[in-house]
């Protein structure tokens, strides 16, 4: 959706991805390649997500975007309550 669209690697628009509705998404393979959301923007958004109901099995590459600790506790508990697989830059923890 967002893969590769901003020259030098972070969005050229950064969407406020957090207020989005991602209850009965299948998929979200490829949306941010390429693209690294702010580290708050991308834990918001990963906390958001994991607070709502979520479908199972879901692949979401976040690009290169990094997550802080409640971004990380949120992205642990998609992926051990729901299976997500969760790609992107790892952790940011400063």
């Amino acid at each position: 959706m967002f893969a590769n669209t901003g020259s030098d690697g972070s969005m050229d628009k950064n969407p406020y991805l957090v207020d989005w509705n991602f209850s009965a998404v299948q998929s979200m393979n490829g949306m941010l390649i390429g693209q690294t959301l702010s580290t708050e923007s991308y834990s918001d958004m990963l906390d958001k997500i994991s607070e709502g109901t979520v479908m199972k099995d879901v692949t979401f590459d976040a690009g290169n975007s990094r997550h802080n600790a409640i971004g990380a506790k949120a992205r642990q508990k998609l992926i051990s309550e729901s299976n997500w697989t969760i790609l992107d830059g790892g952790a940011d923890l400063n």
